[in-house]
């Protein structure tokens, strides 16, 4: 069976009526509520998705339904997931065909995006790292090898260039 030949069935007789909308109007909304996929809700409702957006931009009683409708619906799946990230889910584990049990499985990289989201200042941008490499003395070195660092200033490094005379305004030595 194809995706068009599909058909619904939903019980729309407890659904929260609109009194001002029309019977095309909730239907809509009352699948749209239980769904969240506006393709599914117009099939059902007897209308196109052209319709529904149509009476998005003419009717503001409709248009309001329908962004309470949408709030609740991310609300919904916004605790979906934070529940999936925190506690994960059971994926079954089978052994010759045979089901042995589950695992408990998480995505820590999604987790890992949430977060970021909600807290940038400590989840959000990486931190740049310096990994350029600065000449060290043999004795500080050593001295790192045995474990006694001595405190070095910068100015204390070494200079490989010290006696280049990078202005080109001597002479070159003949």
């Amino acid at each position: 069976m194809s995706n068009d030949d599909e058909q619904f069935d939903f019980d729309l007789s407890q659904v929260e009526k609109f009194p001002e909308l029309s019977v095309k109007q909730n239907q809509f909304i009352a699948v749209f509520r239980v769904t969240g996929d506006a393709s599914i809700a117009a099939k059902v409702a007897g209308c196109t998705r052209n319709t529904h957006g149509f009476w998005l931009r003419t009717c503001p009683k409709y248009r309001e339904a329908y962004e309470t409708c949408y709030q609740t619906i991310a609300a919904m799946i916004h605790d979906s997931l934070v529940h999936r990230l925190i506690h994960g889910w059971d994926e079954p584990v089978f052994f010759k065909d045979e089901h042995i049990g589950d695992k408990r499985k998480f995505d820590n990289t999604n987790a890992m995006k949430y977060l970021a989201k909600i807290k940038p200042e400590t989840f959000g941008e990486k931190i740049e790292i310096d990994t350029t490499i600065k000449p060290v003395s043999p004795e500080v070195m050593l001295a790192a090898l045995a474990g006694t660092v001595p405190m070095v200033e910068e100015d204390d490094l070494p200079n490989d260039h010290a006696d280049d005379d990078r202005s080109g305004d001597s002479e070159a030595a003949v």
